[in-house]
């Protein structure tokens, strides 16, 4: 049931109704948590799909709010260098594109975007799509958050 209730958020997605795939991709994330727990592969999957919408609809406070809850979890469970915990931490910095985040949020956001590319460059290869992917995310917010 939450597979298809995640398919079906997809669908929406894909239709421009935003609001109605946001609402199933929290219950779908919900769901994980009452089913499996939270330290359960697809419960954190599903946590970050959450967030990403979230993001993508420029939620950032209630993006940042999940993602500090699941980060931990899936760095300790999976480990650092696990594919759906560098999204979560990849995620976590671009939460700071808010406008309301500190400075300090913003290079310790700065500091996870480069070592996560790192990471990836490293694990991945550097012409692996999330490498290149990862790469784009850490330009992109050097140059709207330049170091001083």
């Amino acid at each position: 049931m939450l597979v298809a209730q995640g398919n079906l958020s997809n669908t929406y997605e894909a239709l421009g109704r935003f609001e109605d795939s946001l609402r199933l991709r929290q219950e779908v994330y919900t769901g994980y948590l009452k089913f499996a727990g939270v330290e359960h592969p697809p419960t954190l999957r599903a946590g970050n799909n959450y967030a990403i919408h979230l993001l993508e609809l420029q939620r950032f406070k209630e993006a940042k709010r999940v993602l500090r809850k699941v980060t931990p979890v899936a760095q300790r469970v999976l480990g650092t260098e696990n594919d759906i915990t560098l999204s979560l931490r990849e995620d976590l910095s671009r939460a700071t594109l808010d406008g309301e985040s500190s400075a300090e949020e913003k290079r310790e956001a700065l500091r996870v975007l480069e070592d996560v590319a790192g990471v990836r460059r490293r694990v991945l290869g550097p012409a692996h799509p999330d490498t290149l992917y990862g790469q784009r995310q850490l330009e992109r917010y050097r140059r709207r958050f330049p170091r001083k």
